[in-house]
C-alpha cells in the first residue's frame, strides 16, 4: 500500500476550476483547488473579488444595470441561495421585502456604503423575476423555481478518482457527447487521480426528474437581445461550462444511484441548466440545457473507476 501511495502521478483534489485553468496555464497540479461558482463574473482561487464597476449606460432593467465583476456575481448568489433555503419566498411575491435582506448581503460581501440601497433594490427585483421565470426544461413543462417543491440549494460533492485518468481523455469523451462538432477551448494538463469536488449551485426535481441548475452573472452584452441561444452557447463553451455540467450529473447521477430506490438515469435524471440570469427576460430566459448523456455518465463512471484492489 505504502509503494501505491507514492506512485506517480500524485493523488490530488480536483475541481472543474483547476481543469479549465489548466487549459490557459498546464503545470503541477495543486494540493487542492476550489470549484465554488467560477466563471467570468464570479470569483476564482487565485483572484480577489473586484470592486463593482458601476452601471451600464441606457440599460433599465436592473439585470442590464448590475455592475460587472466578481464581487457582483457573489452577491447574486448568495441571495438566490437565501431565496432557495426560505422556500422562495419572499422573492416569489415581494421585492420590497427581500430588499433588506439583499443590502444586508451586500453589506456582508463589502459593498459600498453609498450603493447599497441603490443596489439592494435593484437586486430585489432581480431576484424575484428570476424566482418567477419560467424555466425551459428537454422534455419536461416550463417550472419556475418559485413552484418548485423539492429543491436543495449549494449541494457539495466529493468523488473518488480511483483511476488515471489524463485531462485531455475527459475532454474528448465529453466533446464526443455535449455539443459534438462544436470548437471548444481544449482541457490539458493535469492527470485526476484522486478526488473530484465541487458545488451544484441547485440540484431541483420536476416532473419525477432531477436536474442540476448553476446560476452565472456573466455579461454578454446590455441587452436582451444579447442573450440569445447562440450567444449563450458559445459562451458555454468559451468557459468550458459544458465539463462543469457533465460533472455536476455525474455526481447527482452517483448521488440517485446510491439513494433513489429503482433509479434509472434516463427515466429519472433530467439534465443540466446554465442559466446566465443577465438574460433572463430574454424568451430563452438566457438558459443552457444539455439533457442528461447517460451513455457519457456510463462511460465515465466506467473511465474514473479502477478496478478493484485485492490484498494478499
Amino acid at each position: 500500500h505504502q509503494a501505491r501511495a507514492r506512485a506517480t502521478p500524485t493523488w490530488w483534489i480536483a475541481s472543474y476550476t483547476a481543469l479549465t485553468r489548466a487549459a490557459a496555464d498546464p503545470g503541477p497540479p495543486p494540493e487542492a483547488a476550489a470549484d465554488h461558482h467560477a466563471g467570468d463574473d464570479d470569483p476564482t482561487p487565485d483572484s480577489p473579488p473586484a470592486a463593482p464597476a458601476g452601471h451600464a449606460v441606457g440599460t433599465p432593467d436592473p439585470w442590464h444595470r448590475w455592475p460587472r465583476g466578481a464581487q457582483a456575481g457573489v452577491v447574486l448568489h448568495a441571495l438566490l441561495q437565501h431565496c432557495a433555503e426560505q422556500r422562495w419566498a419572499p422573492a416569489a411575491n415581494d421585492a420590497a421585502t427581500l430588499q433588506p435582506i439583499a443590502q444586508r448581503l451586500l453589506a456582508q460581501h463589502g459593498w459600498p456604503a453609498d450603493r447599497q440601497t441603490i443596489d439592494a433594490a435593484d437586486l430585489a427585483v432581480w431576484a424575484v423575476r428570476i424566482v418567477q421565470r419560467p424555466l425551459p426544461l428537454p422534455g419536461a413543462a416550463p417550472v419556475a423555481l418559485a413552484q418548485l417543491e423539492r429543491a436543495w440549494p449549494e449541494v457539495g460533492f466529493w468523488l473518488p478518482i480511483d483511476a488515471t485518468v489524463p485531462a485531455d481523455t475527459l475532454d474528448r469523451r465529453i466533446a464526443q457527447h455535449v455539443l459534438p462538432g462544436q470548437p471548444r477551448p481544449a482541457l490539458s494538463g493535469p492527470v485526476l487521480h484522486g478526488m473530484l469536488k465541487g458545488y451544484i449551485d441547485l440540484v431541483f426535481a420536476h416532473d419525477g426528474r432531477y436536474w442540476v441548475l448553476d446560476h452565472k452573472s456573466n455579461a454578454l452584452g446590455d441587452t436582451d437581445d444579447a442573450y440569445h441561444p447562440a450567444a449563450v452557447q458559445a459562451e458555454v463553451l468559451r468557459q468550458r461550462y459544458d465539463v462543469q455540467a457533465v460533472l455536476y450529473l455525474l455526481a447527482l447521477h452517483r448521488l440517485l444511484r446510491q439513494r433513489l430506490p429503482g433509479y434509472n438515469p434516463a427515466r429519472h435524471l433530467g439534465g443540466a441548466l446554465c442559466a446566465f440570469w443577465r438574460g433572463v427576460d430574454h424568451p430563452s430566459a438566457g438558459v443552457w440545457c444539455a439533457p442528461t448523456p447517460v451513455a457519457l455518465l456510463d462511460e465515465l463512471d466506467a473511465l474514473l473507476q479502477a478496478p478493484a484492489e485485492t490484498t494478499a
